[in-house]
């Protein structure tokens, strides 16, 4: 049963105009979804590797702070 609300589709000439046109608005909003997609995996990755390089500059700084403030062996 078709809605009162919602009248089924029927063909007429205004359809051969704007479903073509709403075809190329969809396949370009897909092409830049698209797009968008590849640029965050991308900036996905730049952030995962500089996560990266923080956590070995933390270490360096850790095991400098060790190596500063380290006691310092007994001299004979």
């Amino acid at each position: 049963m078709i809605s009162p609300h919602f009248p089924a589709l029927e063909h007429d000439d205004y359809s051969a105009v704007l479903l073509p046109g709403m075809l190329a608005e969809l396949l370009e909003k897909a092409q830049r979804v698209d797009e968008l997609t590849q640029t965050v995996e991308l900036k996905s990755e730049v952030i995962a590797s500089l996560k990266q390089r923080i956590e070995l500059l933390e270490e360096a700084l850790r095991l400098s702070k060790v190596k500063r403030f380290a006691p310092s062996p007994a001299r004979p």
